[in-house]
């Protein structure tokens, strides 16, 4: 798994890290999208209350999934 050399070992976090952030971002994007799709790609229409929950639900939805 690690190489030898701790260049290898630095690579290999930032590969995680970076895995990690596009899986969060992919979250984010499919929750944002529901919605949009919901009401027809319009984000004027979706009412206030739709969005306060996405941004207060996000960060468990981003969080829990990666717990072991």
């Amino acid at each position: 798994m690690l190489g030898k050399n701790n260049n290898s070992g630095t690579k290999y976090y930032l590969r995680i890290l970076a895995i990690l952030l596009a899986d969060a971002f992919s979250v984010v994007a499919a929750h944002l999208l529901s919605l949009l799709v919901r009401f027809d790609f319009r984000y004027g229409d979706i009412p206030q209350l739709y969005k306060d929950n996405l941004v207060y639900m996000l960060p468990v939805a981003v969080v829990i999934p990666k717990l072991p």
